[in-house]
């Protein structure tokens, strides 16, 4: 007998979770310099495409944020090569420097209420 295909596509039927939204993040990473120049803060909170799955039109999750000043966001968006080599000719390992940023922010973000709860 054979088989029948599902009435669903995988895509459909794959549960995704929700993205990371944090204001008190981007905050954080705006205030950085940008990665690439150096220019000071305050810059913009730049998200990785590649770092998460996304849908098509769909930002990744806060957590996935890293400072760049506005000439240097508008080369990447502008650049013929693709974000991934826009990285790796600048040297930079984004997603490294995203992670490092987030675990940052939550211990501060712990802190602060621990502080609060006194």
């Amino acid at each position: 007998m054979p088989r029948r295909a599902p009435l669903l596509p995988p895509s459909m039927t794959t549960f995704r979770s929700k993205k990371t939204r944090s204001s008190v993040h981007l905050g954080r990473v705006r205030k950085l310099p940008c990665l690439v120049c150096g220019s000071p803060g305050p810059n913009h909170a730049h998200h990785i495409q590649f770092a998460e799955h996304r849908g098509l039109s769909q930002k990744v999750g806060d957590q996935w944020t890293v400072p760049l000043c506005g000439m240097c966001h508008h080369e990447l968006h502008n650049t013929g090569e693709g974000e991934k080599l826009f990285w790796a000719f600048n040297g930079v390992d984004a997603v490294e420097v995203a992670k490092d940023l987030w675990s940052k922010s939550n211990a501060e973000a712990e802190a602060s209420n621990e502080h609060q709860n006194i």
